[in-house]
């Protein structure tokens, strides 16, 4: 992408191809913190297109600035590339199952592909510095 471009930002839904993986992101909603700020909700689905069976559903990726789909399928792939970077490196601590919570057919295929999303994700780095904060919550998924 051309560094001089400026972001348009994406409030409908998104879908990219990163290596193995379809990728769809669409703003559902907005949530209400405790402290009265409002928090965007995203719906995402991760499909294998290896394996017509391999599908991730999920509802845990939330930003507070504006909203913006583009950004959020960025954060995305940089989240499926640190998963994968995680299988690669993991040693298993008994005191921690965060990555039990999502498929292990998941877990495998970002750390076969973590080359590909890395690629993937660089191309669009300058959504990344974009106005939104997205982060993701992974203890309430929906599959």
């Amino acid at each position: 992408m051309n560094a001089s471009r400026t972001p348009q930002i994406t409030t409908g839904s998104v879908i990219c191809q990163a290596g193995p993986f379809y990728l769809s992101v669409q703003h559902v909603g907005d949530d209400q913190d405790p402290d009265g700020s409002t928090r965007h909700r995203y719906e995402y689905l991760v499909m294998n297109q290896q394996s017509t069976s391999q599908r991730y559903k999920a509802r845990d990726l939330h930003n507070r600035g504006v909203v913006d789909a583009d950004a959020a399928i960025c954060y995305l792939i940089g989240h499926l590339y640190a998963i994968g970077r995680t299988v690669q490196d993991y040693t298993p601590d008994p005191d921690d199952n965060s990555m039990g919570l999502l498929p292990e057919w998941l877990q495998q295929t970002t750390a076969a592909h973590v080359d590909d999303l890395l690629a993937h994700m660089e191309m669009h780095e300058e959504l990344l510095s974009g106005p939104t904060d997205l982060t993701f919550d992974l203890d309430d998924p929906e599959t």
